[in-house]
C-alpha cells in the first residue's frame, strides 16, 4: 500500500501533539486543528516495530484511518468508503485492470500480493472484479489481525465468497514472501497454478526488503508467473533522486525484458511511489514510462 513517511518533514507544534509541516500546509490552520482532534491514536507492537494506528482528514475533510509503522504510512482507508482507494499508490495498482492493458490481453484474474498491510487495494479489487482471485503474502501475524480489527478484512474475505473450487477468493498467509514463492515452485503449484500478476509491496517499516528483488527471488516469482505475466514492485524514492528506481529497474531487467515506471506522487508525501511493471511482453502501460 502507500508508504508516504512525514517523518522527514520538519515538524510544527501544537500543545503536546506535532504533524509536519506539509501536513499543516495542506490541511490549513483549522483543518489542522480537526486533524489533532480527531487522532485516536492506537499503539501496536508489530514484528518490524511500533504500529501506529490514528484518524484523521484528507484535504477535503474525509476521515480516514492511517497505519504507520517506522513513520511511514502502510495503509489508509476512508472511514465513510473503505472500498474507495485513498493512495495514489493503490489507485495506480488498478492500471493491470484498464481498458487500454485488456486491449492488449492483459486479463488478471489470479493474483499475489506480497506485503499485505491493511490489505486496502486487495479488498477493493475483489470487490470490483467479480472474477478475480487474491492471495496475500504477509510475514506479520500482527498486522494481520491489524488488518482483520481495523481495516474490514474479514468482512472483505466475506463478501468475496470462494472459486467454484472451493477456495476462498481472497485469501491471507501469514508466511515470508520468499518462502512462500519457493515452497510453491518446490510443490509444483507454480506451474500448475500460476499467478497472472505478482505485487511485491513488502515493506518492513519504511524499508523494503530486499531479498525478493534479488536474482533468486525474482526467478522464483517467475516460476510462479504465467507466461507473459506481469510483476509490479511498489519503489519508494526522493522525488528528484531517482536512485532507488533506477536500481530496482536494474535488477527487474535481469529477470524480464521490459520495465515501465508508472509515477505515483501523493500530496502529503515528501518521496514518491514508482510502480514498476515488469514482464516479458512489450506493452503500452497508460501513463507509465519504459525505463
Amino acid at each position: 500500500m502507500n508508504k508516504p513517511t512525514l517523518s522527514s518533514l520538519k515538524p510544527v507544534a501544537i500543545g503536546a501533539l506535532t504533524v509536519a509541516a506539509g501536513a499543516a500546509g495542506a490541511f490549513g490552520a483549522t483543518k489542522l486543528a480537526q486533524h489533532l482532534a480527531l487522532r485516536a491514536d492506537r499503539l501496536v507492537p508489530t514484528r518490524f516495530g511500533v504500529a501506529h494506528l490514528f484518524t484523521t482528514t484528507d484535504s477535503e475533510g474525509r476521515l480516514m484511518r492511517v497505519l504507520s509503522v517506522g513513520g511511514g504510512w502502510q495503509s489508509v482507508m476512508y472511514l465513510d468508503d473503505p472500498d474507495e482507494p485513498v493512495a495514489a499508490h493503490s489507485r495506480g495498482l488498478d492500471v493491470i485492470f484498464s481498458p487500454e492493458m485488456a486491449a492488449q490481453g492483459v486479463h488478471p484474474k489470479n493474483v499475489l500480493v506480497v506485503g499485505g498491510a491493511g490489505c486496502c487495494w486487495p479488498r477493493h479489487a475483489i470487490k470490483e472484479h467479480e472474477d478475480l482471485s487474491i492471495t496475500v503474502c504477509e510475514i506479520d501475524p500482527m498486522i494481520i489481525e491489524i488488518a482483520r480489527r481495523e481495516f474490514h478484512l474479514d468482512h472483505a474475505i466475506e463478501f468475496a465468497g470462494t472459486l467454484p473450487s472451493g477456495e476462498p477468493r481472497l485469501k491471507v498467509v501469514q508466511e515470508d514472501g520468499l518462502s512462500f514463492l519457493v515452497k510453491r515452485k518446490v510443490l509444483g503449484r507454480g506451474a500448475a497454478q500460476p499467478y497472472d500478476v505478482i505485487v511485491n509491496d513488502a515493506y518492513a517499516g519504511t524499508s523494503a526488503p530486499s531479498d525478493l528483488m534479488s536474482g533468486y527471488g525474482l526467478d522464483m516469482a517467475k516460476e510462479n508467473l504465467a507466461q507473459d505475466g506481469l510483476y509490479l514492485v511498489n519503489v519508494v524514492a526522493p522525488a528528484k533522486d531517482p536512485t532507488r528506481v533506477l536500481e530496482a529497474r536494474d535488477a527487474l531487467l535481469m529477470a524480464f525484458e521490459h520495465v515501465y515506471d508508472l509515477r505515483c506522487p501523493d500530496p502529503l508525501a515528501q518521496d514518491e511511489n514508482n510502480i514498476l511493471i515488469a514482464s516479458d511482453r512489450e506493452l503500452e502501460v497508460p501513463g507509465a514510462t519504459e525505463l
